[in-house]
């Protein structure tokens, strides 16, 4: 089967679930983000703490917050620049870091309204991402303890597993620079491309 068949059919599903909560940015502050979309077994902890708890659709989320979902399960994580990242089932995520620019009026569509800075951290997983382009300045970047991807507007899939060190990076549209590889050194994902490696 064709990459490019693979991986509409991977993404799919995910961003379907995904896709009608963006208006729900447009009620965030800037700088905010809150659980959209919530399917299934899905917890989180508050950064400094252990005890993970139900995460319910509409619940605001603090930098540091860590997300875990069950088999089964899933939950797309609306920012306020209109970014959107699906957490995909038996999966463990941490939301480093999300900080954005004041601003006003209404979110444009396919671009973020301000300069934002993005950071998420896989600790077992995946996570789907639908990013508007970005403003220079800006940066959305999901990490894993064996490589990053960075990108500045478009669509794709970072995953790790955390038993077997395994780390993968697929793109549905746009292009990702990514670190991870063999040698440590950066390299590119276009769109309908996948790569994986383990260390």
């Amino acid at each position: 089967m064709p990459m490019k068949t693979i991986l509409r059919s991977l993404f799919g599903g995910l961003l379907a679930s995904a896709f009608f909560v963006v208006a729900h940015a447009a009620n965030l502050a800037p700088g905010a983000f809150s659980a959209g979309t919530v399917k299934g077994n899905v917890t989180y902890k508050l950064a400094g703490t252990t005890e993970f708890i139900p995460l319910a659709s509409g619940t605001a989320l603090p930098q540091g917050a860590t997300i875990k979902t069950g088999s089964s399960s899933l939950v797309a994580i609306v920012f306020s620049n209109g970014a959107v990242a699906t957490i995909t089932e038996d999966s463990e995520v941490e939301i480093t870091k999300f900080e954005q620019e004041v601003f006003s009026g209404p979110l444009p569509v396919g671009a973020e309204p301000s300069i934002s800075n993005t950071e998420i951290n896989i600790v077992n997983g995946a996570v789907t991402s639908k990013v508007a382009k970005l403003k220079t300045g800006s940066s959305y970047v999901v990490k894993s303890p064996v490589g990053a991807a960075g990108v500045r507007g478009t669509t794709f899939r970072v995953e790790y597993n955390s038993t077997t060190r395994a780390y993968a990076v697929l793109t549905l549209e746009g292009e990702v620079v990514a670190t991870g590889n063999a040698n440590g050194q950066d390299y590119t994902v276009r769109a309908n491309q996948g790569t994986d490696g383990t260390t």
